[in-house]
C-alpha cells in the first residue's frame, strides 16, 4: 500500500511540474487561472488567496509562502489545491531567479530553506 501511495505522489508531482512548465511556456498567469478557480470559494478562502497573491506580487517570498501554506490547510477543491501548488512553484522559481540575479534577501531565504531541509 505504501508503495502505491509513493507512486501516486510521484505522479502528482510530475503532473504539477508539467502544468507549471506548460504555463511558463505558454505565458499563462497563475493570477488569471487562480482568480477563476477561487471565484466561487468561501469568503475566508477567497480572502486568503487574495492576501497570498498580494504578498506574492510584492515579492514578499516568505510571507507569501506562509499564506499559501495556510491556504493548503483549508478545505480546497482539487483544482484549488493544484492552483496553490502552481503558485508556490512559480514563487519558488522567481525566488531562485532573484537569488541568481544577486538579490541578497532571496539568497538568504534560499539558504534558510536549505538549512531547514537538512534538519
Amino acid at each position: 500500500m505504501k508503495r502505491k501511495s509513493s507512486a501516486l505522489i510521484g505522479l502528482n508531482y510530475c503532473l504539477l511540474l508539467l502544468l507549471l512548465a506548460g504555463c511558463l511556456l505558454t505565458g499563462c498567469r497563475q493570477d488569471d487561472l487562480g482568480d477563476k478557480i477561487f471565484a466561487d470559494a468561501g469568503p475566508k478562502i477567497t480572502q486568503t488567496w487574495a492576501k497570498a497573491k498580494s504578498l506574492d506580487a510584492e515579492n514578499d517570498y516568505m510571507s507569501a509562502a506562509e499564506v499559501y501554506d495556510s491556504l493548503r490547510q483549508m478545505n480546497l477543491t482539487h483544482k484549488q489545491e493544484m492552483a496553490v501548488k502552481m503558485a508556490i512553484g512559480e514563487l519558488y522559481i522567481r525566488l531562485k531567479r532573484a537569488a541568481t540575479a544577486g538579490d541578497a534577501s532571496a539568497k538568504k531565504i534560499l539558504e534558510d530553506i536549505q538549512e531547514n531541509s537538512k534538519k
